[in-house]
């Protein structure tokens, strides 16, 4: 999941989008996503709580940012 947030870098992506893209299947759980992202932010992060590379965009999904960039969302 980690390698299709980062080929993906500065692109709000949904789960539906995620989930797709690395399981190569459009059905399934979609909360799987929710968990592996929550798993990646306590390996990644500083502080899961406040992420700087992997952000929860509202109504979008997630998106990864990559460090020394900035997004505007």
């Amino acid at each position: 999941m980690l390698e299709y947030l980062v080929k993906h870098a500065g692109e709000a992506l949904s789960p539906e989008k995620i989930y797709s893209g690395v399981w190569k299947t459009q059905y399934g759980d979609l909360t799987a996503v929710a968990v592996y992202i929550q798993r990646l932010r306590k390996k990644l992060e500083k502080d899961p709580s406040n992420p700087q590379f992997i952000k929860t965009i509202f109504g979008l999904g997630y998106r990864f940012d990559a460090p020394g960039t900035e997004s505007e969302n």
